[in-house]
């Protein structure tokens, strides 16, 4: 379920929907008994969103494809957050809003551990 939703987010099928999702998806998923949590770090391209209301709504419609594409592959209740390391009382500047759809310009070159902050 988890690589299906990374490879569901970055499908021309959902990015037509929502043309905001960058490329680089971070998928995390916690099964406790029959509860699949499921935490999803997704790089919101900025030329797509220009108010951090609309990058609240990007995000809800985000969790709601994320919620609805795990349902059908799963009996168990399925539980979507979506970018949780944001701090929105600081803006723009606490959104993961990027130019280029990657985290590379947050200082996520790949190293092993780069991204931790983006899915704590």
């Amino acid at each position: 379920i988890v690589y299906g939703v990374e490879r569901y987010l970055n499908s021309s099928e959902v990015k037509a929907r929502i043309p905001a999702i960058g490329e680089d998806i971070k998928v995390m998923g916690l099964r406790q008994g029959n509860t699949l949590k499921l935490t999803v770090a997704v790089a919101i391209v900025s030329r797509f969103v220009h108010s951090i209301e609309e990058y609240r709504e990007v995000k809800e419609k985000i969790r709601e494809e994320i919620e609805r594409f795990a349902s059908r592959l799963t009996n168990m209740e399925v539980y979507v957050e979506v970018n949780t390391g944001d701090d929105l009382s600081k803006g723009r500047a606490g959104a993961y809003i990027v130019v280029t759809g990657t985290s590379a310009e947050h200082g996520d070159d790949g190293a092993t551990g780069g991204g931790i902050g983006l899915v704590a």
